[in-house]
């Protein structure tokens, strides 16, 4: 994952302007996520400035600067972008991946969101809780698991509901 950290508005620029890996082919959407999977992690200070209109604003910019990238390309298809948040690293996450309908690279539910708004709206709430309450996790809360464990090296299947809202560009 491309990581970016956001200071001040200007930064949301470099987003813009980096290259997407558009392949055509299921055979190489591992290839596609490793190049197009960008996270925004949003400066303390910044987030207290930062409003959900910007970030609306954001999106348009961004889905207008990855349209435009892919006619340069001249790439014909629809391309797949999607969003979620990582609560966790507090994270605003997205992705563009070839074709329309295609499957997420999940392992978990999706509830896929008809409108953006909840996502930003949460990763302005998250970042905002943060910088209020910090984010230290106190280590009476934390299971620390050991080899001989009851459990250690198992595959657990998580029942975790990852909300996600997704588009195709071009619409």
């Amino acid at each position: 994952m491309n990581t970016i950290g956001i200071t001040h508005y200007k930064d949301f620029q470099e987003l813009f302007d980096e290259d997407i890996l558009i392949t055509g082919k299921l055979s190489k959407q591992k290839e596609e996520v490793r190049h197009n999977t960008w996270g925004i992690m949003l400066d303390h200070e910044f987030a207290q400035k930062i409003t959900l209109e910007d970030l609306h604003k954001f999106f348009k910019e961004l889905m207008h600067h990855k349209s435009l990238q892919l006619q340069q390309k001249k790439y014909k298809g629809a391309v797949t972008v999607y969003f979620w948040v990582e609560e966790l690293p507090v994270r605003l996450c997205f992705d563009i991946l070839s074709g329309r309908n295609i499957k997420l690279p999940f392992g978990c539910k999706l509830n896929i969101l008809p409108s953006i708004d909840p996502l930003l709206q949460n990763f302005l709430n998250i970042n905002r809780r943060t910088v209020m309450q910090g984010c230290d996790i106190a280590m009476e809360d934390i299971q620390f698991f050991e080899p001989g464990d009851e459990g250690f090296g198992d595959d657990y299947k998580i029942d975790w509901i990852q909300d996600v809202y997704v588009t195709t560009l071009p619409d």
